[in-house]
């Protein structure tokens, strides 16, 4: 009973423990919460006194979860996270409300949309918000419940996330009518190179997004982050482009472009990202089993 009575007294301070936890700035959160400050700060020291433990480090302004400060933020996180499917739930008897994901529009493209046609013809209730986050923000928007899956081709190194390696796409270097390779018989990588580029902007270590080796030189003569973008780049025929062979496939069969014989980019892994299931019939878990069924 001392257990129960415990939870009970601490159930109505972690909202507020969660808030603090996650901006690690008590002013922040207070704004966040519409209380002021000082009552935010006799929460927590409520909840520390209640634990006999520090949650938080105070460092200037700043704070920083100690090792209990994090198992109780990880639990906190999980109990709402349970709370709020089951008000799903209990609004309606099919599965519905918002999914959101993250995703490149290369994967989003070939993989996620036809997934998400799948799924919601199945659960039409289904709400999905797909975005393209910055790699390096996909852990945190994860762990605080505001992405519920991630595609990606950068693996996220999180202990507290689910990491699945769900295959790899093969990509080739394409040419549009009218360009000068259009109608060559052979192409070998120095001819290649010796024509302009259009690809995205380089990742944050400076290597090339679509899977040229970066340690073979070329001239990129046009940056395009849209993949859709670059395909019709590649098409006008000006321009190479590195494209996944699954999406330039349609255009290859009608003569529009030309997939040269240069075997020189490597099969790009992707992965799915997820917090670890608390349940069964999940919305994130269902689309992965959509997406996982695209791919073979």
């Amino acid at each position: 009973m001392e257990r129960f009575r415990r939870v009970e007294q601490l159930w109505s301070w972690l909202p507020a423990f969660r808030a603090v936890g996650e901006t690690q700035h008590m002013r922040q959160a207070a704004e966040q919460l519409h209380v002021s400050p000082s009552a935010l700060s006799r929460t927590v020291s409520l909840v520390e006194s209640d634990l006999s433990s520090p949650l938080f480090r105070r460092e200037g302004r700043g704070l920083t979860l100690t090792k209990s400060g994090q198992t109780l933020l990880h639990a906190t996180r999980d109990a709402m996270r349970l709370i709020h499917d089951a008000l799903a739930r209990i609004d309606s008897t099919e599965l519905g409300g918002d999914l959101r994901i993250s995703s490149p529009g290369t994967l989003t493209r070939m993989f996620l949309l036809p997934a998400l046609r799948q799924l919601q013809s199945d659960h039409p209730d289904l709400r999905p918000h797909v975005s393209s986050m910055p790699t390096a923000e996909l852990a945190e928007s994860l762990r605080r419940g505001t992405l519920d899956l991630v595609l990606s081709t950068e693996p996220v190194q999180d202990d507290a996330l689910d990491i699945r390696t769900l295959g790899h796409y093969a990509s080739s270097v394409y040419c549009g009518v009218g360009h000068p390779l259009f109608e060559a018989k052979h192409v070998d990588l120095q001819a290649a190179c010796a024509h302009a580029f259009v690809a995205p902007p380089p990742d944050l270590r400076g290597h090339p997004r679509e899977g040229w080796p970066v340690e073979i030189p070329r001239r990129v003569e046009l940056r395009a982050a849209d993949l859709q973008v670059g395909l019709e780049v590649c098409r006008a025929g000006q321009h190479l482009a590195v494209l996944p062979d699954r999406i330039a496939a349609a255009d290859v069969a009608r003569g529009e472009l030309r997939k040269l014989d240069i075997d020189v980019v490597p099969p790009t892994p992707f992965f799915a990202i997820r917090r670890p299931p608390l349940q069964a019939k999940n919305p994130a878990d269902l689309l992965l089993e959509r997406v996982i069924e695209t791919i073979e």
